[in-house]
């Protein structure tokens, strides 16, 4: 059993350790040892003496191992470990070129995901070093059954494990094995925020529309109650010219233009009446007019995907070999199918994490560009960008998709793995990673909640009042 083909000064490192037993005389009498291979030593290094037996000393421990050690709950021997990672500005994980003395450079791995293998390293007794793919990415089956990314170097045994993290699939799970889950998410849109915008409709906010029907209703009924006083009216002898006078004298009386002239104490009752309501309504309409005239409104189109589709001019990026690209590849029908085939119109485009910032920095906040991604990158996305500019200038989307569960991998069938699933259900289930990755981006919940209305103090202009 090797740990992944690495050659350490010539040799393949020697993974899953057995134990066997050797026979040897002495004083005449034959006696047996016991020798143990350590994981991920040589192959051809000298096996350690575990323990020896004759018939005249019996058992002998030669070692403070057991008989038969789990070499795997943590390593006797420090080995070093190839750890697979990638650039993920989005969530605070950055890999950058450092000088490391002698060796001339290596790759230096920040944030929560690199706490986590610090945490690995230190509760299992391993060194690591970080690799990094060539296409800097995640990893999708090609169409020639390999992988690419971070999962196409932990299967080809390039790295021991990757910590991702990686999104659990189905297909992913034929190719590499999942410890315990970090966290679980889903996928939404950011999009850029729009300049604020003054509703030309605004005079007609101050009441629902329930309220303006209402209105509607009750100053027929009482124009027609002063018009009608008898039951002996047909409707062919209806005064309509009377009830029309009758009705823009209520309308007077509504835009407090004049009164309404009546003679008979029942017409007076209900003038009174009619005069109590315009004048509450008149009062809340011009106090919430005047309110709502300092309003500014920021638009927020695209909710869902569907909004997306729908507008013709509106333009998708995806991430580049990832578990969301994965599902546009083999998806068949329904609302990601539609998605998928915006590729052939030019409306889909896949890109890498590391060109996040500039994207949405040059085409996202134009508006027509829409970033579609896991929330957690998006949310601190949109965190980054605040603290380095003040502003929230994105949003995301009410509507998510494609929920999923994230952890670290390794090969198929590694015995380290009971150990890694070990260590990350610790982790995951006392919530410290939780609070890694949570607290790890300054302003990380700033710009989750931002506001669909501005309150501005400025001069009126012609655009609040063009359509009155």
């Amino acid at each position: 059993m090797y740990a992944g083909g690495h050659t350490y000064a010539g040799g393949h490192t020697y993974a899953g350790g057995h134990t066997y037993a050797g026979g040897h005389k002495e004083d005449e009498t034959r006696g047996y040892s016991v020798y143990t291979h350590l994981p991920f030593t040589l192959q051809n290094a000298t096996p350690l003496l575990a323990a020896f037996w004759t018939p005249r000393r019996g058992l002998v421990m030669s070692s403070h191992l057991q008989l038969f050690p789990d070499k795997f709950y943590r390593f006797l021997e420090a080995p070093n470990l190839l750890v697979s990672v990638v650039p993920m500005p989005a969530n605070n994980a950055v890999v950058s070129v450092e000088p490391s003395g002698s060796q001339g450079k290596r790759l230096l791995h920040t944030g929560p995901i690199a706490d986590v293998v610090d945490y690995l390293a230190a509760a299992m007794n391993f060194t690591y070093t970080n690799v990094m793919p060539h296409d800097r990415a995640f990893g999708t089956k090609t169409n020639n059954g390999t992988w690419t990314g971070m999962i196409g170097m932990v299967q080809r045994e390039e790295a021991d494990i990757s910590i991702g993290p990686i999104s659990l699939t189905a297909t992913r799970a034929e190719a590499a094995d999942f410890a315990w889950p970090m966290w679980y998410d889903g996928s939404g849109i950011l999009a850029g925020l729009g300049t604020p915008e003054i509703d030309t409709w605004g005079f007609l906010l101050p009441l629902t529309p329930v309220v303006w029907v209402a209105l509607l209703v009750a100053l027929l009924a009482a124009s027609l109650v002063k018009t009608r006083p008898s039951s002996n009216i047909s409707l062919k002898t209806f005064p309509l010219d009377t009830w029309l006078s009758n009705t823009f004298e209520f309308i007077r009386v509504l835009l407090q233009q004049g009164w309404v002239a009546s003679y008979r104490w029942t017409e007076r009752f209900l003038l009174v009446v009619w005069m109590m309501v315009t004048l509450v309504l008149t009062r809340s309409y011009s106090g919430n007019l005047m309110a709502l005239l300092a309003v500014r409104h920021i638009s927020q189109p695209y909710q869902s995907l569907q909004d997306v589709l729908d507008d013709p001019s509106a333009i998708m990026m995806w991430q580049r070999n990832s578990i969301n690209a994965e599902y546009l590849q083999v998806v068949k029908s329904g609302l990601l199918y539609k998605v998928a085939n915006l590729e052939s119109k030019s409306r889909l485009l896949y890109v890498s994490q590391g060109e996040y910032n500039t994207l949405l920095d040059s085409v996202v906040r134009r508006g027509h560009h829409v970033l579609f991604d896991v929330g957690v990158t998006l949310r601190n996305l949109m965190a980054q960008h605040y603290s380095r500019t003040g502003k929230c200038d994105f949003y995301t989307s009410r509507e998510t998709y494609l929920a999923f569960s994230a952890s670290v991998i390794s090969q198929k069938d590694n015995p380290i793995l009971p150990a890694l699933k070990y260590r990350m259900m610790a982790l995951t289930e006392s919530g410290i990673f939780e609070r890694w990755f949570m607290t790890s981006v300054p302003n990380s919940t700033m710009c989750l909640h931002s506001p669909k209305k501005y309150a501005v103090q400025t001069s009126l202009g012609l655009p609040s009042f063009w359509v009155v």
